[in-house]
C-alpha cells in the first residue's frame, strides 16, 4: 500500500540521518517517503501535499549532504577549502528548522486523514498527539536557536542553567521515534483491498490464535472500509463527470 516504505524513508531520513553524514541519509529517506507518498495517493488526495513537501526536503537534504561531504574532506586536507559557503549551509539548517516542523504537520495531517477514513482511530489520536509533541520540540529547539545566535543574555542564562539543550535533544528524538511507531502502526493496521498475506501456522497456543484471529478480523474490517470508501469515492467522480458533459 505504500506505508511500509513511509516508514523505511521516514526512518532514513530522521533517526539514521543522526550522523556526520546526516544530509545523505536524509536525501535518500526523502527519497524513499516520495516515492510512497505517490503510491498512497491513489488512496488520499492529501497525499500530494506530501509528495511535494518531500521533494522540497529532498533538494535541502541534497545542499546538507553536499556541505557534509565538503565538511569532512575539508577537515582531512583533502580540498583547500569547503565546496559550500558556511554562512550558507547555516541558513539552510535554520530554513530546515522551520521546514521540518511544516513537513510533520503534513505528515500527521495525511496519517489522520486516511486513518479516519478507514477508522482507525487509535492512529488518529496518534497523529494529533505527535503534532503537538513535534510543536513543544519545535519551541524548545527555537529557543536554544535564539541562545546561540541572538545572544540574550537572560536567555543564555537560562538555556544553559536548565541543560535545555540536553532536554531539547531528548525530547526530539522521542518525537521522531514516536513518529516512526504511528507509521509503523499505519504499516501493520492499514491495509490495501488487495493485499493478501501468506497464511500463518496455528500455534500450540491457544490464546495466541485468538489474537491472530482477532487482528484478521480487524484488517478484514479496514480492508471492507477501504472498499467501501474507494466504491463511494469513484461514484463520486463519475457523477460529476456525467453532470459537466450534460
Amino acid at each position: 500500500m505504500g506505508f511500509g516504505l513511509l516508514f523505511i524513508g521516514y526512518f532514513t531520513a530522521s533517526v539514521m540521518s543522526l550522523n556526520t553524514l546526516g544530509g545523505a541519509f536524509a536525501f535518500i529517506g526523502f527519497l524513499i517517503m516520495l516515492t510512497a507518498a505517490k503510491k498512497l495517493m491513489q488512496y488520499d488526495g492529501n497525499f500530494l501535499l506530501l509528495l511535494i513537501a518531500s521533494a522540497l526536503m529532498m533538494l535541502l537534504s541534497a545542499v546538507g549532504a553536499l556541505s557534509d561531504v565538503s565538511a569532512l574532506l575539508y577537515r582531512f586536507l583533502l580540498i583547500p577549502s569547503p565546496i559550500v559557503n558556511e554562512a550558507f549551509a547555516a541558513t539552510v539548517l535554520n530554513v530546515r528548522l522551520v521546514l521540518d516542523l511544516v513537513f510533520t504537520a503534513i505528515l500527521c495531517y495525511c496519517v489522520r486523514s486516511i486513518a479516519r477514513q478507514t477508522g482507525a482511530d487509535k492512529i488518529t489520536y496518534l497523529a494529533v498527539r505527535n503534532f503537538v509533541f513535534y510543536c513543544i520540540s519545535f519551541v524548545l529547539q527555537l529557543l536554544v536557536w535564539l541562545a546561540t545566535n541572538m545572544q540574550w543574555e537572560w536567555l543564555v542564562a537560562f538555556v544553559s542553567g536548565t541543560v535545555l539543550h540536553v532536554w531539547t535533544a531528548i525530547v526530539y528524538i522521542v518525537c521522531l521515534l514516536l513518529n516512526c511507531v504511528m507509521l509503523f502502526s499505519c504499516y501493520s493496521k492499514i491495509c490495501d483491498a488487495n493485499d493478501v498475506d501468506m497464511p500463518q501456522k496455528p500455534s500450540r497456543f491457544a490464546f495466541v490464535n485468538k489474537r491472530r484471529e482477532e487482528k484478521e478480523q480487524r484488517r478484514l474490517m479496514y480492508m471492507q472500509e477501504a472498499e467501501e470508501y474507494l466504491r463511494q469515492k469513484n461514484e463520486s467522480k463519475n457523477e460529476t463527470k456525467k453532470r459537466k458533459k450534460k
